[in-house]
């Protein structure tokens, strides 16, 4: 038996809107929308002038913007290049770590691992170490200025 339903045209673009607006969550898109960006780390950074001078100094180009690393009071000195760095990992690093931890609290090691029931929490959690993570390197910075 062939069901047969009537829609005014405006319902059915709005069912087809919705359908489109929908994207469905992929094991290698899953941490996109609640992932690490350099702009979380530069808003911290840049709330500390002599971090920002000090990630600053001696940049070649290896990076469009120096001022997202992850700040570290050792410097380390580059004898090839004759310049020191204030930095040894970047917001990248520290996504992976992030990610790789979540993925822990689930027993696995890859994205494609999960179930798709999985990853709303694996999301959620992302998000929860992201910010605490980003508070916890505030604090230290806070730290070193004072």
């Amino acid at each position: 038996m062939v069901k047969t339903y009537t829609l005014t045209e405006e319902e059915l673009e709005s069912l087809i809107k919705e359908r489109m607006e929908h994207k469905p969550i992929t094991p290698q898109g899953l941490f996109s929308p609640v992932a690490f960006e350099g702009s979380e780390l530069l808003e911290v950074n840049q709330k500390y002038p002599e971090i920002v001078a000090r990630l600053s100094q001696n940049w070649r180009v290896k990076s469009v913007n120096p001022v997202g690393f992850i700040y570290t009071n050792k410097p380390r000195y580059n004898e090839v290049m004759d310049e020191t760095s204030y930095h040894t990992l970047s917001f990248g690093q520290i996504h992976n770590s992030v990610r790789s931890l979540v993925l822990n609290v689930f027993g696995k090691s890859n994205n494609r691992d999960l179930t798709e029931e999985e990853y709303e929490m694996a999301q959620e959690l992302y998000a929860e170490l992201k910010e605490w993570y980003i508070r916890a390197y505030d604090k230290r910075l806070e730290t070193l200025e004072s």
